[in-house]
């Protein structure tokens, strides 16, 4: 993958700037030997695409180190630092391409395709500053007249270059730059340039502009269509809201009914309760006073069989021993009647407590469904409550259409490769840097 060239923009263009620089200037220009090597390539700049073109950061690591291995061996060999530009740029690494353009360009200011280069990458790096001094300095080199028809026609195609720049500084990228600094430059440049350069300038500036537009347009009418799409879908929400919102709420009034019917049920259910509760335990308190006399008679009872028995066994008068007997006996059946009586009585406390428990347990279930009852209201309460609130922050949303593709829309309609693609083609500089285009 490469990154787009003018290629893809102005028809011919890429072939005359591979074979054309400025006038009369090729890419490796006198400049670029400044060794006095042979026209060929730099000696290891094979090696340096080789491990270098493969856009990774394992590769542009591996260029790097071997970057400074030649410049080592060839330290004023600008064709070197051209070859890693061109590498810098082809893995994306645009500070270190500028870097290594700003080398090219110390040693050989009439290398065009180095200042087109470094320009580009100031603008996307958005340098608009040094932009604006490097497109000055592209005018200046293409001022003068060209002696070949090839000439002129690089010079023409790096006219429409900063015409392209300056229509995208004037429309995708106004709000970046300054408009003074911006209208001052044009000027700047428009001055320096011969009437077939001011046209294609011109050109090239108004097909920007109107690309923006064109741009501009699609995108608004896309976001209109989303927003449009976009406020169909929330009253479709809505209203759908409001139906479950409609059929909450008759839940809750259902539920309410129900809950006030079941209360009013638990209510009478409890009340019958308590009053057969507190009728036991009255009849508990009875049985628990006559136990209490009972016992007391039994005691009594004890206590005077108990003197008998003991008068019997002193008294050496039969008759009166048996006496004592008879009488003994008489007590000991009105105390089997009295623990009979007792006995009776535990059976019917047992009763009691019995009936006792059945109505707690009818207590506790008329209370369960009492509460299976409010929880459920409030179960649908709660629902109703959430669709309400889900419907406000539905309502109070503000609609907009900023769905994916209009933001890449958007996103293109700015970007400066849409309009400003490389200028040169990197492939192409390689490739003559390796010998194997003409200069």
């Amino acid at each position: 993958m490469h990154l787009p060239t003018a290629q893809t923009r102005r028809c011919g263009v890429g072939a005359v700037l591979v074979c054309v620089v400025a006038f009369g200037a090729p890419i490796a220009g006198s400049a670029l030997a400044a060794e006095g090597e042979s026209s060929g390539p730099p000696a290891g700049v094979d090696r340096l695409f080789d491990v270098g073109w493969q856009r990774s950061v394992q590769a542009a690591r591996a260029a790097q180190d071997e970057y400074d291995r030649l410049k080592i061996r060839h330290p004023a060999d600008p064709r070197i630092d051209f070859a890693f530009a061109l590498i810098q740029l082809q893995q994306l690494r645009y500070s270190e391409a500028a870097a290594a353009l700003s080398k090219v360009l110390t040693a050989d200011k009439q290398n065009l395709a180095a200042w087109k280069l470094k320009t580009w990458v100031s603008a996307i790096t958005k340098d608009y500053d040094a932009a604006f001094v490097e497109m000055k300095q592209i005018a200046a080199l293409i001022s003068r007249k060209g002696v070949s028809s090839a000439e002129q026609t690089a010079a023409d195609d790096a006219a429409a270059f900063l015409g392209s720049l300056c229509g995208y500084f004037e429309g995708p990228g106004a709000a970046q730059v300054n408009a003074t600094l911006l209208s001052n430059s044009r000027r700047d440049i428009v001055r320096q340039l011969s009437s077939s350069q001011a046209a294609a300038f011109e050109q090239a500036r108004a097909e920007v502009l109107k690309q923006f537009h064109e741009a501009s347009q699609t995108s608004q009418q896309s976001r209109t269509a989303a927003e449009e799409e976009a406020a169909a879908e929330k009253e479709r929400q809505l209203a759908q809201l409001a139906g479950q919102i409609d059929s909450a709420e008759q839940a809750v009034s259902a539920a309410q009914s129900r809950h006030d019917q079941v209360q009013s049920e638990v209510n009478g259910e409890l009340k019958e309760i308590r009053a057969q509760q507190q009728s036991l335990m009255a009849d508990r308190r009875r049985l628990d006073l006559e136990a209490v006399s009972l016992r007391r008679e039994i005691t009594v009872i004890d206590t005077r069989i108990a003197e008998l028995l003991r008068l019997a066994d002193a008294e050496d008068d039969q008759g009166r021993r048996q006496r004592y007997l008879n009488e003994a006996a008489r007590w000991q059946v009105s105390r089997q009647r009295g623990l009979a009586r007792l006995a009776e009585l535990d059976r019917s406390a047992a009763v009691i407590a019995a009936e006792g428990q059945s109505l707690a347990r009818q207590a506790d279930a008329a209370q369960s469904r009492l509460q299976q009852q409010a929880k459920a209201l409030a179960a649908a309460q709660q629902t109703a409550l959430r669709l309400r609130q889900q419907a406000g922050r539905l309502s109070g949303q503000r609609v907009t259409g900023g769905t994916a593709q209009v933001l890449d829309l958007e996103r293109r309609r700015g970007a400066l490769t849409n309009y400003v693609p490389l200028p040169v083609s990197l492939e192409e500089e390689k490739r003559r840097l390796l010998g194997g285009l003409p200069e």
